[in-house]
């Protein structure tokens, strides 16, 4: 979800720029009277540029889509007894509770499988992080932190 925002900020951002770019041009033709074909040419990129950035947002919220169906296929089903594990978000509270003698991978993939998760991001115990083949150990409240993919700092910095 983070990842999300920060490539529709980066769009919009894109957008914002192209809109003062089209206003300066608008105004430089009113001046003239007429436009020229290098402005011409300079609108047609943009719209082709726009096309490319909507088809990538697309593949990568199919992408996300994917990513969370298939960590929710690897969740075993909640026992009705067991180790409860409870995750925290910001205000974002989930719990669950899982076999004793499961690992904390199954952790990640039920968290990674919520929508209302980052795609990418760590489990801590206070300042430590968790690793995905740490047993579970007993009941305990993690914190979870939200990373950016390299993917997304990459079109961020675009």
């Amino acid at each position: 979800m983070i990842e999300s925002l920060a490539l529709e900020r980066a769009k919009l951002a894109r957008w914002r720029e192209e809109r003062r770019e089209q206003e300066r041009q608008l105004a430089a033709c009113e001046g003239t009277g007429q436009s020229s074909d290098k402005e011409h040419e300079h609108e047609v990129q943009q719209e082709n540029k726009t096309e490319k950035d909507d088809k990538e947002l697309q593949k990568l919220s199919q992408t996300e889509v994917i990513i969370r169906e298939e960590r929710r296929k690897r969740v075993a089903p909640e026992p009705k007894e067991g180790i409860v594990i409870a995750l925290r978000l910001g205000e974002i509270k989930a719990r669950r509770k899982f076999k004793e003698t499961a690992l904390f991978q199954e952790v990640y993939d039920w968290a990674g499988g919520m929508g209302c998760m980052p795609l990418h991001f760590t489990l801590q115990r206070r300042n430590k992080v968790v690793l995905h083949l740490d047993p579970i150990e007993g009941h305990e409240v993690l914190d979870v932190y939200g990373r950016v993919s390299r993917f997304s700092s990459i079109m961020s910095n675009i």
